[in-house]
Order: structure tokens, then sequence, then C-alpha cells
């Protein structure tokens, strides 16, 4: 596949994600109004089906999603605290960007177990970064195709 077939294919979940977002904000008021949980409007049910047809798409389903990964500067490995998702991303660093299906396994890339992270598959490090400790508790993982931020915690990642 092509880097323009790629780059268009990565616009296209883009615009995905905003459609959907814009629907369950459409749905979301429609049922404050009194009507049903799903607007039955001709755009959305249009917009619904197209969005269907893409998640039917061979090739948007076999593509990996590219994630940010920040590590904390310094490092306390303990949870987000509130204040520190409010500032983000102020007081970390982008260390790297990783290719991966699922914020699970952009962890299980930035990590030293076998060999070092760094030359894992699918990692390319940040331009000003040479070396990078594992990824930890309080590292933050972005997808950029949807801005979705996952904050890694002491046992699993929380969505922020």
């Amino acid at each position: 596949m092509s880097v323009q077939h790629l780059a268009a294919v990565l616009r296209v979940r883009q615009l995905a994600a905003l459609l959907r977002r814009y629907l369950d904000n459409h749905c979301a008021a429609s049922d404050q109004e009194g009507m049903s949980a799903l607007c039955e409007c001709r755009l959305c049910l249009a917009t619904r089906a197209a969005l269907d047809k893409l998640d039917d798409c061979s090739i948007m389903n076999t593509m990996t999603t590219q994630f940010q990964v920040f590590h904390k500067i310094a490092a306390t490995w303990q949870d987000l605290t509130e204040a520190d998702r409010a500032a983000f991303p102020q007081g970390f660093a982008l260390v790297a960007a990783v290719d991966a299906e699922a914020p699970g396994q952009v962890f299980q890339l930035t990590n030293h177990i076998d060999s070092d992270w760094t030359t894992n598959p699918g990692v390319t490090l940040a331009a000003n970064v040479r070396r990078a400790r594992s990824s930890s508790v309080g590292d933050v993982f972005v997808d950029v195709a949807t801005g979705v931020r996952y904050a890694v915690d002491g046992i699993g990642l929380t969505e922020f």
C-alpha cells in the first residue's frame, strides 16, 4: 500500500470518527427533546448506513492506528491526577509514534521485554529521543486519528 493510500485511509478514518461523534451528540439532543434515542432523519440514516459500509470495508479494518507515546517527565509511577490530566501535554515528553491495533498493544510494544522496545516493528522514536525507558504507570498514549488519550494506570488504561 502506498504512502498516499495510507494517508487517504487515515483521513477517511478521522472523518468517520468525527461523524460518529456528531451522530452521538445529535442523537443525544434528539433524545432530550423527547424523540427516540436514535434520530431517524434521512441524513442520520444515510450517515449510519455509510459508516456501516466503512466498518465492513476490509482495508479499513486491517489498518493499524498510529498512537503518540508521551512519557511523564517527572515519573512518579502512580496513576495520573486530575491536575496531570488537565495540564496534559505539559509535564510530558513525546518519545515515539507507534503503529498498533489497540492502546494495550502500544503498552506491550513500548516495554523492554525481550529486547530494547525502540527496535520493535511499528515503533518510530521522536526526533529528539535517543533512548527511552519503558512505558509505565502515569504515561499517556494518544490515538492520532481520534485524539482520544489513554492514561497508563496501575491496572490497565483509562480513557480521558
